[in-house]
């Protein structure tokens, strides 16, 4: 529904096809991408919280060990801090050609 809003919304104002196509691709991208989040928040509400941590280890641990930031960390809590890092991160989607962080821009957070 909310996608034929859009498309009625950029033929009434008679947006070019190739601009509305380009649009019309990423926000059903955008969509998909934020689809498979919303379905693995849910998923992950009906965890058991005592069970929680090992799923999300089984589930991301090793995709952060393959970041070199995170590959060389060596301490006994190392499993608990990738955990901790892949909970509280949020995927964020960006256009292929956006300038993601300026050459003089604070960061405030990773990409």
């Amino acid at each position: 529904h909310d996608l034929q809003v859009l498309l009625d919304f950029l033929r009434s104002k008679h947006v070019p096809v190739q601009l509305e196509r380009d649009i019309m691709e990423w926000v059903e991208f955008d969509w998909d991408t934020h689809e498979d989040v919303r379905t693995t928040e849910y998923a992950m509400e009906l965890v058991p919280d005592s069970q929680l941590y090992e799923l999300q280890k089984h589930l991301h641990s090793n995709r952060l060990l393959k970041v070199p930031l995170f590959a060389g960390i060596k301490c006994a809590y190392k499993d608990q801090f990738l955990v901790d890092v892949w909970m509280i991160m949020q995927p964020q989607t960006f256009c292929k050609s956006k300038v993601i962080v300026g050459p003089d821009e604070e960061l405030d957070r990773m990409f």
